[in-house]
């Protein structure tokens, strides 16, 4: 319906209306069954535009799925914004990379002081992906940005046993012109 034409599009806000988050066993249905194309092509968006209202129904589906779906969950939960950040963060432990670069984005996405701690926790941890932890933390609103670099940065553990990742940040905020790292160096 969604992708057919105005009138499919119609009775799909219709349905949404009526049903909201208990569509969202039918969505993590589809989504298990669908190619990636159908499921990027039309599902996925309409899970998106409708994220705030979806959210509450997915985040129970989180974990449950292949990884196809559990980064479609994580997508939808980043655009629903504030409140997901755990459940997001939870699966930075996920074996599958492309499933830890989707939670990266999405707390990106969401923004909050929590986010952008659960991310710099990645940073301080070190790991494989810990260089995308760092990627996902300049996607932050610059002030949650440079909180959390002044706090990595004042922990002396991380900065010595971390050398190429402070040299990395301290370049990072002196080509950004985010502010003065005097007081914290």
């Amino acid at each position: 319906l969604q992708g057919r034409d105005e009138e499919g599009r119609a009775v799909v806000r219709r349905l949404l209306d009526a049903f909201g988050p208990s569509l969202a066993p039918g969505f993590v249905g589809l989504l298990d069954e669908a190619s990636l194309q159908s499921a990027t092509g039309v599902l996925l968006p309409l899970m998106v535009d409708h994220a705030a209202m979806l959210a509450p129904g997915l985040v129970v589906h989180l974990g449950r799925g292949g990884p196809l779906v559990d980064r479609a969950i994580i997508r939808v939960l980043g655009f629903a914004g504030a409140g997901y950040e755990v459940a997001v963060s939870e699966q930075l432990a996920s074996g599958d990379e492309q499933t830890v670069r989707a939670a990266l984005r999405a707390l990106a996405r969401i923004g909050t002081a929590r986010a952008a701690a659960l991310v710099a926790l990645q940073i301080q941890n070190g790991g494989p992906l810990s260089r995308a932890a760092e990627e996902a933390l300049w996607h932050f609103p610059p002030a949650q940005t440079t909180r959390q670099i002044g706090e990595l940065l004042s922990r002396r553990e991380f900065v010595v046993q971390n050398p190429e990742t402070v040299a990395r940040i301290i370049d990072r905020v002196s080509a950004s012109g985010m502010g003065d790292l005097g007081a914290v160096l």
